[in-house]
Protein backbone atom coordinates (compact mmCIF):
# COMPACT_ATOMS: atom_id res chain seq x y z
CA UNK A 1 0.00 0.00 0.00
CA UNK A 2 1.14 3.42 -0.52
CA UNK A 3 2.33 5.34 2.21
CA UNK A 4 0.51 8.39 1.07
CA UNK A 5 -3.23 6.19 0.78
CA UNK A 6 -1.80 4.80 4.47
CA UNK A 7 -1.64 8.05 5.79
CA UNK A 8 -4.81 9.30 4.36
CA UNK A 9 -6.56 5.91 6.38
CA UNK A 10 -4.74 6.76 9.57
CA UNK A 11 -6.16 10.44 9.27
CA UNK A 12 -9.59 8.21 9.62
CA UNK A 13 -8.97 6.82 12.64
CA UNK A 14 -12.11 4.99 14.07
CA UNK A 15 -13.96 4.78 10.49
CA UNK A 16 -14.38 1.13 9.52
CA UNK A 17 -12.57 0.77 6.25
CA UNK A 18 -15.86 -0.09 4.78
CA UNK A 19 -16.79 3.25 5.32
CA UNK A 20 -13.98 4.90 3.19
CA UNK A 21 -13.83 5.59 -0.42
CA UNK A 22 -10.16 5.85 -1.90
CA UNK A 23 -9.38 7.65 -5.14
CA UNK A 24 -5.92 8.40 -6.75
CA UNK A 25 -6.16 10.65 -9.85
CA UNK A 26 -3.64 11.57 -11.94
CA UNK A 27 -3.10 15.14 -13.02
CA UNK A 28 -2.43 16.72 -16.21
CA UNK A 29 0.34 18.42 -15.16
CA UNK A 30 1.63 15.48 -13.99
CA UNK A 31 1.46 15.04 -10.11
CA UNK A 32 -1.20 12.79 -8.39
CA UNK A 33 -3.76 13.51 -6.02
CA UNK A 34 -5.28 10.94 -3.50
CA UNK A 35 -8.58 11.75 -2.27
CA UNK A 36 -10.24 9.66 1.03
CA UNK A 37 -13.61 10.58 1.48
CA UNK A 38 -15.54 9.14 4.56
CA UNK A 39 -18.59 7.96 2.92
CA UNK A 40 -20.25 7.83 6.89
CA UNK A 41 -20.08 11.48 7.08
CA UNK A 42 -19.12 14.33 5.14
CA UNK A 43 -15.34 14.76 5.58
CA UNK A 44 -13.16 14.32 2.44
CA UNK A 45 -8.81 14.39 2.81
CA UNK A 46 -6.11 14.41 -0.34
CA UNK A 47 -2.71 14.97 -0.39
CA UNK A 48 -0.01 15.24 -2.98
CA UNK A 49 2.08 12.34 -4.53
CA UNK A 50 5.39 14.48 -3.52
CA UNK A 51 4.84 14.84 0.02
CA UNK A 52 2.80 13.81 3.38
CA UNK A 53 0.59 16.87 3.50
CA UNK A 54 -3.23 16.18 4.02
CA UNK A 55 -6.08 19.03 3.28
CA UNK A 56 -9.17 18.01 5.41
CA UNK A 57 -12.90 19.28 4.07
CA UNK A 58 -16.31 18.05 2.98
CA UNK A 59 -17.57 16.32 0.06
CA UNK A 60 -21.50 16.08 -1.01
CA UNK A 61 -22.14 13.18 -3.32
CA UNK A 62 -25.12 13.51 -5.93
CA UNK A 63 -26.45 10.96 -8.72
CA UNK A 64 -23.58 11.50 -10.67
CA UNK A 65 -20.61 13.96 -9.07
CA UNK A 66 -18.20 13.98 -5.66
CA UNK A 67 -18.44 17.53 -4.93
CA UNK A 68 -15.27 18.73 -2.83
CA UNK A 69 -14.46 21.72 -1.04
CA UNK A 70 -11.27 22.48 1.00
CA UNK A 71 -11.38 26.14 2.64
CA UNK A 72 -8.47 28.44 2.62
CA UNK A 73 -6.39 28.94 5.24
CA UNK A 74 -3.61 31.63 6.20
CA UNK A 75 -1.15 29.23 4.85
CA UNK A 76 -2.96 28.01 2.08
CA UNK A 77 -6.03 29.00 -0.87
CA UNK A 78 -9.25 26.87 -0.92
CA UNK A 79 -10.05 24.28 -3.29
CA UNK A 80 -12.61 22.93 -5.26
CA UNK A 81 -13.07 19.52 -6.84
CA UNK A 82 -15.66 17.71 -9.14
CA UNK A 83 -15.25 14.74 -9.84
CA UNK A 84 -17.75 13.04 -12.17
CA UNK A 85 -18.28 9.29 -10.66
CA UNK A 86 -19.25 7.62 -14.08
CA UNK A 87 -16.08 9.02 -15.97
CA UNK A 88 -13.92 9.66 -13.23
CA UNK A 89 -12.69 13.27 -14.66
CA UNK A 90 -11.64 15.72 -11.92
CA UNK A 91 -11.81 19.30 -12.28
CA UNK A 92 -9.50 20.91 -9.67
CA UNK A 93 -9.85 24.87 -9.09
CA UNK A 94 -7.22 26.55 -6.54
CA UNK A 95 -8.08 30.17 -5.32
CA UNK A 96 -10.11 32.06 -3.75
CA UNK A 97 -14.33 32.06 -4.14
CA UNK A 98 -16.27 32.16 -6.49
CA UNK A 99 -14.82 29.38 -7.62
CA UNK A 100 -15.85 29.31 -11.69
CA UNK A 101 -16.45 32.69 -11.81
CA UNK A 102 -12.79 34.01 -10.35
CA UNK A 103 -10.20 34.18 -13.51
CA UNK A 104 -7.41 34.42 -11.17
CA UNK A 105 -7.89 30.69 -9.88
CA UNK A 106 -6.01 28.26 -11.04
CA UNK A 107 -7.53 25.33 -13.19
CA UNK A 108 -6.34 21.98 -13.46
CA UNK A 109 -8.09 18.47 -14.83
CA UNK A 110 -6.89 14.85 -14.20
CA UNK A 111 -8.62 11.35 -14.21
CA UNK A 112 -9.39 9.22 -11.24
CA UNK A 113 -10.16 5.95 -10.36
CA UNK A 114 -11.02 3.85 -6.98
CA UNK A 115 -8.17 1.97 -5.25
CA UNK A 116 -8.41 -0.93 -3.08
CA UNK A 117 -9.40 0.01 0.47
CA UNK A 118 -8.22 -3.10 2.24
CA UNK A 119 -5.09 -3.82 4.18
CA UNK A 120 -2.04 -5.80 2.19
CA UNK A 121 -0.44 -7.18 5.23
Amino acid sequence: MNKHIAILLLAFSGTSEADVLLLSCNMTHGNIFYFSIDISSDAVKYSFSDNTRIRIGKYEKTDTHYLMRFPETDLVYGARAIIDRFSGTLNWKVGRPPFGANMDNIHQQGQCKKIPNKPVL
